[in-house]
């Protein structure tokens, strides 16, 4: 018996042995708190490792699951905001802005080589950063070739308090500082910078205000834009509107501003399409008509940007649009513009899904998806629609302007996705779920084919009838 216990007891400690050796060598577990792509099939990834939020990494990884690099950067941890990420690539390096709160709490803006990851710079920006950074609307970095501009907050007497900053890319040395654009804040934040020719800066805000050009040198202002709000950017030009007219800015500073008015009873609500199509504008507004404007109702227009000249506008029936559009580049032919209500009439908020015709001024489908909340995706000359509670995804025949197939990503947890997500052509998806490294979860799709060019992490992507979206889409599609 006592043979029999030492056998048993030495048992114990073998199992324990090797549970403990197989505990030390097995990664940690970490989780995807966020992703920028930065390439194509390259991506920034954001993880924690188990529960400790005190412990943060940036990793450089591609399309295929290769980690390419890991570099901690506890106790800093990168910003996020509505919808943005502190972390951008320019050139050679990565550059990120975050906040330390331990010892004391600041604002750090570091660069990491593209290559491996390691520290190049780091610049401490005065002020205390607020622990969560929700009041951001708008990229917090933008970098051209020689200065990275940085959009942070900083607490003060019990508000958030929105500045722009200039540092040397080189070096991240800090060249000036300034109050983001002149007077209080309207309601909300959201600072937008805009690069331009001839060595100019426009700082701008997605709430009616003025905007400003400046000196990136120095920060003067060298021109001040007309009371507006940002709309979004043509390749040549920077579209701000107000209550009564559209202003184009041209990306050459040395050009005037041209200003469209717009016709009695119309004007921009804040969640309105806007792009380019060709060389002309691409604008949604709001309409009132009768004989006291009393009956409200949405419209698509198209203007020669150039001379303000209308081609055509297409009534829409509908009382507001949706905001759940991420436009990157130039409009297709063919644009899904989701908008609350079918009727303008109709005492319902139920959504309705209309594909537009911009070349010729006419919808070519209307879906009613009752309470299925679509977000448009354009971008290399093609649209889609993605339904994130269900994650699906279904293309626009840019062809022929109808619904075709609809593919399913079980898994990933993407509910509406960023301008982040969607950059080089490509949408990546990430799934939710703790994970070892190698093992981290995400999809990424080409959006010129449709096809899965990448997936890690056991992601996978099926066809599904369009059907299962509901009524709507019964006998429709390929």
């Amino acid at each position: 018996m006592r043979h029999a216990g030492k056998r048993t007891l030495a048992a114990v400690l073998v199992v324990a042995i090797v549970a403990g050796g197989v505990w030390v060598w097995m990664p940690v577990p970490r989780f995807v708190v966020g992703s920028v792509p930065i390439g194509v099939d390259e991506a920034i990834l954001l993880t924690r490792r188990n529960d400790d939020t005190s412990r943060h990494w940036v990793e450089l990884v591609a399309a295929d699951g290769t980690l390419r690099w890991s570099a901690e950067t506890t106790p800093v941890e990168v910003g996020e905001a509505l919808g943005f990420t502190g972390a951008i690539a320019a050139g050679e390096q990565i550059i990120l802005l975050g906040a330390r709160q331990y010892p004391n709490p600041e604002v750090v803006v570091f660069a990491l080589a593209r290559s491996d990851g390691h520290r190049l710079w780091e610049s401490t920006l005065p002020g205390t950063p607020p622990m969560g950074r929700a009041g951001r609307i708008g990229p917090m970095l933008v970098a051209d070739a020689e200065r990275v501009y940085v959009v942070d907050e900083i607490e003060s007497d019990g508000r958030l308090h929105e500045r722009l900053h200039t540092l040397s890319l080189a070096t991240g040395a800090v060249s000036w500082e300034r109050a983001a654009l002149d007077g209080p804040p309207p309601l909300g934040h959201g600072v937008m910078v805009t690069p331009m020719k001839n060595d100019r800066l426009l700082a701008s805000k997605p709430f009616e205000s003025p905007a400003v050009e400046l000196d990136p040198a120095t920060g003067a202002i060298t021109r001040r834009v007309p009371a507006s709000r940002f709309l979004c950017q043509l390749p040549e030009s920077w579209i701000g509107g107000n209550h009564d007219s559209v202003l184009s800015v041209p990306m050459d500073a040395t050009q005037p501003i041209r200003t469209v008015e717009l016709d009695a009873g119309e004007s921009i609500p804040n969640e309105a399409p806007c792009g380019a199509r060709g060389d002309d504008l691409i604008l949604g507004v709001r309409t009132r008509t009768g004989e006291d404007f009393s009956t409200e109702g949405l419209a698509i227009t198209r203007f020669d940007d150039a001379t303000g000249q209308r081609r055509w506008t297409l009534p829409l029936g509908s009382p507001l649009f949706q905001d759940n559009a991420v436009l990157d580049g130039p409009l297709p032919r063919f644009l899904p513009i989701a908008v609350y209500g079918g009727d303008a009439a109709a005492d319902s908020l139920g959504m309705t899904l209309l594909i537009v015709d911009l070349d010729a001024g006419t919808v070519v489908e209307r879906v009613d998806v009752g309470e299925m909340y679509p977000t448009v995706l354009v971008t290399s000359g093609r649209a889609w629609v993605w339904w994130g509670g269900r994650a699906v995804l279904v293309e626009i025949n840019p062809d022929t302007g109808r619904f075709g197939g609809a593919t399913t990503y079980p898994g990933v947890y993407i509910g509406e996705p960023r301008l982040e997500d969607l950059r080089f052509g490509q949408l990546w998806v990430t799934g939710s779920g703790w994970a070892r490294p190698q093992e981290l979860p995400w999809d990424v799709i080409d959006l010129a084919t449709g096809a899965l060019v990448g997936a890690n992490g056991g992601l996978v992507a099926r066809e599904v009838p369009l059907s299962e979206l509901g009524e709507g889409f019964a006998n429709r599609g390929p």
